[in-house]
């Protein structure tokens, strides 16, 4: 039997794993090990056996580790296709040739872009490296993976280059999400368009915006439009990726700019019932309904037409809204508690003396008891002698009428109202006559206005030597070949009127001389027809035109201190005579028109 023996200086470096002897002539020993390190070694296998004498066997050798070999040293991967950005891509990096015990390390400039999920290696000669990445972004990269084992320099580094890109994904529709409702617009109105692309992943989103009438509704290049004149147009998007297209059909109209009520405070009483009125600008607005609302029913309700109802005390206030534009304006509503009623009433003064033309501001009343409600109407039983507004009595013809004021229950108080018409002037009917010696004639006394409230007329003769009057106004001539002067005076105004009575023969006016010539100059005189009349008096007066029989040609015309026109081109030539009066004399000129 033959023993072996391991031995010698390095005989721990063969790491024996495995020894066969096939004990035969020629016997041969097979021994399996694997150095453990780089380097010479020497070993001794000594065999012995119990017959003869042992043997020993010398064993060197050198420890070395194969050449590293990588190739190719540069990947290039080209573009790098990304359906998305953020969705990973997973890539295979194959065919790298490796011989030895290796590792691997990566690196570069953009190491990280590569977010390795899954690296594998089949370590033999010709193997493969697989590694499985995701690129971070669509630009270029490059990294570097760097190969290396123990005991072997230089390391061998391979780059790795590539670009990512992203697959063009194509749009399959786009529609614009918010076109006005019913397509109508207001003009002014303004709205940024919105629109969705399908897919919402699609790489071309670009669109293009237009307007079929652009003086109707504008349109920029993000979708906003603007609503400008009546009218309709149709919005178009349009992709640029497939020329897919959306549309919004507008119609501009005249929109609803203001909604204004006719009150904007209301005073009611629990169970009072008024309507609002809310009026719609521009009239030519399209839409001009409007909703009704309140803010407390308890206190103030409101229905669809505008009607409020006062239903407990508080403030509530009522808003009306447009349909178009949503537009509001709002009235306060303060209820109070239904007053205490009457129980009668006085008014002041109870009777009234007035002039007409009068304004008499104004009546005044009491209500019993205080604090009881204080609405009232006014009324008059004649209203061609006075009429009253808010108690401002208004004289308006002679008479008498009652006032009455009323309480909302039926309670009144009267004031009488005496109306008296006073004289504006008198005058006597013939103005002149003639009358013989001893003759009579009656006068008669106009009086203006007519419906003068004290007619009264006094009858007196300024020369009762040449003629006298009676109270009836029958004149009586008492001498020959004089000029007398009846008057008919009406005590209550002072006003009076005069009839120039010729005593004799002849026209009642030829024997007329001209009077205070200091005081009145006629010129020209004679006259064609406009004459001057210079009033040297600080007084006013009247003037009345009569030709030579004494009838009346113009009455009431008024003459000014200082210069006055009278015009009688329109009179026939002859002889005329004005009488120029005023409260306190009477004075007579000729004129003579040729």
């Amino acid at each position: 039997m033959i023993l072996l023996l391991l031995h010698g200086p390095d005989y721990t470096v063969f790491d024996i794993d495995y020894t066969l002897w096939v004990d035969d002539e020629g016997g041969i020993l097979y021994i399996t090990f694997t150095p453990p390190a780089v380097g010479p070694y020497t070993a001794f296998i000594t065999f012995s056996c119990t017959d003869i004498p042992s043997e020993t066997v010398t064993l060197t050798g050198t420890g070395i580790i194969p050449a590293l070999v990588v190739t190719p040293l540069v990947i290039d991967f080209g573009d790098v296709y990304l359906a998305y950005p953020s969705t990973p891509q997973t890539i295979t990096v194959s065919g790298i040739t490796l011989t030895g015990d290796i590792s691997y390390t990566l690196g570069g400039a953009d190491p990280t872009v590569f977010n390795i999920t899954e690296t594998s290696w089949t370590p033999a000669n010709g193997g493969t490296l697989t590694i499985v990445f995701t690129p971070d972004d669509l630009r270029p990269f490059s990294a570097t993976i760097t190969f290396s084992t123990p005991d072997v320099s230089p390391d061998i580094v391979v780059t790795l280059i590539g670009t990512g890109v992203v697959v063009p994904i194509g749009i399959t529709d786009v529609q614009i999400l918010n076109c006005p409702d019913e397509g109508i617009m207001r003009i002014g109105e303004t709205l940024q368009l919105e629109i969705e692309i399908t897919p919402d992943n699609a790489t071309n989103q670009a669109v293009i915006w237009s307007s079929s009438n652009i003086n109707t509704v504008h349109v920029n290049e993000t979708g906003f439009i603007i609503a400008l004149e009546e009218g309709t147009a149709t919005i178009t998007v349009t992709t640029v990726d497939g020329g897919l297209t959306a549309e919004c059909y507008i119609t501009v109209v005249h929109g609803v700019m203001s909604v204004i009520l006719d009150k904007h405070i209301l005073e009611m009483q629990v169970g009072d019932e008024t309507t609002l009125i809310a009026t719609i600008y521009p009239e030519i607005a399209l839409v001009k309904d409007v909703i009704w609302s309140t803010d407390n029913a308890a206190v103030a309700e409101v229905d669809t037409e505008g009607n409020v109802t006062a239903k407990s005390v508080g403030i509530a206030y009522i808003t009306v809204t447009t349909v178009d534009g949503g537009l509001t304006d709002v009235c306060q509503v303060i209820v109070t508690e239904e007053p205490q009623l009457p129980t009668g009433i006085n008014i002041f003064p109870t009777a009234l003396n007035l002039y007409r033309g009068d304004i008499y501001d104004a009546l005044e009343y009491e209500i019993q008891p205080f604090g009881a409600e204080e609405t009232v109407t006014w009324n008059s039983n004649s209203t061609t002698v006075a009429t009253v507004v808010d108690g401002v009595v208004t004289a308006v013809g002679a008479g008498r009428a009652n006032i009455t004021v009323r309480t909302i229950n039926g309670f009144t108080a009267v004031c009488t109202v005496t109306v008296t018409v006073n004289v504006d002037s008198v005058r006597i009917d013939p103005p002149m006559c003639n009358l013989p010696l001893k003759g009579a004639k009656v006068l008669k006394a106009i009086i203006y206005p007519s419906d003068a409230t004290n007619k009264t007329i006094v009858w007196s003769s300024l020369t009762p030597d040449i003629a006298t009057v009676n109270t009836a106004g029958m004149v009586t001539a008492k001498t020959l070949n004089g000029i007398a002067i009846i008057r008919a005076t009406n005590p209550a105004s002072g006003e009076y009127g005069d009839c120039i009575i010729t005593v004799g023969t002849g026209s009642p006016l030829l024997g007329i001389e001209d009077q205070n010539i200091d005081d009145i100059t006629i010129y020209p005189n004679p006259t064609t027809g406009i004459f001057v009349i210079k009033n040297y008096k600080t007084e006013m007066g009247n003037l009345e035109l009569f030709d030579v029989t004494g009838r009346t040609i113009e009455t009431n015309l008024y003459i000014q201190p200082e210069l006055n026109n009278v015009d009688i081109s329109h009179l026939p030539t002859g002889i005329y005579f004005i009488r120029i009066k005023n409260d306190n004399e009477m004075i007579i000129k000729k004129v003579v028109k040729q």
